[in-house]
């Protein structure tokens, strides 16, 4: 993959299956309708900027994560031209490691829905990925989601602080590569 320029702007992925109600309800759509918001706010003011949609979860009997995405910024009229899929990152921690890796010296803006939000700013610092935050407040939640971003808000950083960040990433992909949420 060669790298693009200009403003990264990242909807820190949750998972759209198994929801009640339409797409359009779902904090995770809310997330996708405020990149393009911030994407034609960046091009209004003739700044190079793209929405990167990194995620490689793939849930038995659902689309690709990264493909409803995708799927969901066209519906709202993002043009192609301004989103790149990435398939990478089972959950956030290796989300985060992909973007320092491939992105650390840019312009990163990303936008995580509220339940998600410290623990993705807590990672960022944790694992030195300069972004911008904007956290996402509408919307409805998946209840299961919730709960467990809630525990982990207060878990991962003691998960990480016991050293044990690796055997949990290894833990969660292990169960979504299995084809579980």
């Amino acid at each position: 993959m060669e790298k693009r320029h200009g403003i990264v702007i990242v909807p820190i992925t949750k998972f759209p299956g198994d929801r009640k109600g339409p797409a359009y309800e779902q904090d995770w759509y809310e997330a996708v309708k405020h990149a393009k918001t911030l994407l034609n706010w960046f091009h209004n003011e003739d700044k190079s900027a793209f929405i990167l949609v990194l995620s490689d979860v793939m849930v038995d009997g659902y689309p690709h994560e990264a493909d409803t995405y995708h799927d969901a910024l066209r519906e709202i009229g993002v043009e192609e031209k301004d989103i790149e899929v990435v398939k990478e990152g089972q959950e956030t921690v290796g989300q985060i490691e992909w973007l320092k890796q491939n992105y650390d010296e840019s312009d990163i803006w990303l936008l995580s829905v509220r339940i998600h939000a410290p623990r993705v700013r807590y990672i960022c610092k944790k694992f030195g990925l300069k972004a911008n935050h904007k956290t996402i407040h509408e919307g409805k939640k998946r209840t299961k989601e919730a709960i467990t971003d809630f525990i982990l808000n207060f878990a991962f950083p003691v998960i990480h602080f016991l050293g044990l960040t690796k055997w949990f990433q290894k833990k969660v992909v292990g169960r979504r590569k299995s084809g579980k949420h």
